[in-house]
């Protein structure tokens, strides 16, 4: 599995979830994205050492390659 492809999309997705990981090889993140693509859900993965969160503040944010 490649860190920053989109798994499959359908017209009834429930919800998009980002999932911020780095080893794609891992028990759990199969698991996770397994799980979520049988519910219907558009899964993103995001290497998370290649994003800035912005916690601190009133809105929260997460910026991916900026």
């Amino acid at each position: 599995m490649q860190i920053g492809y989109l798994c499959k999309v359908t017209e009834e997705s429930n919800m998009r979830i980002a999932i911020l990981f780095q080893n794609t090889s891992l028990y759990s993140f199969k698991r996770l994205i397994e799980a979520g693509e049988e519910r219907g859900h558009e899964m993103y993965v995001i290497d998370y050492l290649s994003c800035y969160m912005n916690i601190v503040s009133q809105k929260p944010s997460v910026v991916y390659q900026g």
